[in-house]
């Protein structure tokens, strides 16, 4: 194929075209999404800890400490460290939650490569 032609329709669904040639314009998109709503999808969660053996802690705080000073454990950037070493899973509230993408694009999009 010389030439992929990606669209998204008002309705949310994306379209790829691809073309033999550069001068020819079939415009029979074919959807890549799955048709399924979303909101069927039920998954389990998996909590955020894993047991660790003493050992694999004692390194782990060694490498810390090394890097990072003593009072590592005071730097916020490096809660996960603390919780894993303590043993205690890591609360629902310290995780952020990051946005998947950043906008919407409600037009039509046409990308010729």
């Amino acid at each position: 194929m010389k030439r992929m032609i990606i669209t998204k329709n008002l309705k949310g669904a994306v379209l790829v075209c691809g073309e033999s040639a550069y001068n020819t314009n079939n415009g029979m998109g074919k959807p890549v999404t799955k048709k399924k709503n979303l909101s069927n999808i039920n998954p389990t969660k998996i909590p955020m800890w894993n047991v660790l053996s003493t050992l694999k802690k004692t390194d782990v705080n060694n490498l810390l400490v090394a890097h990072y000073g003593e009072e590592w454990k005071n730097d916020s950037v490096l809660f996960f460290y603390k919780f894993a070493l303590e043993g205690d899973a890591i609360p629902d509230n310290a995780v952020e939650e990051v946005p998947l993408c950043e906008h919407v694009v409600e037009e039509e999009i046409n990308v010729a490569v």
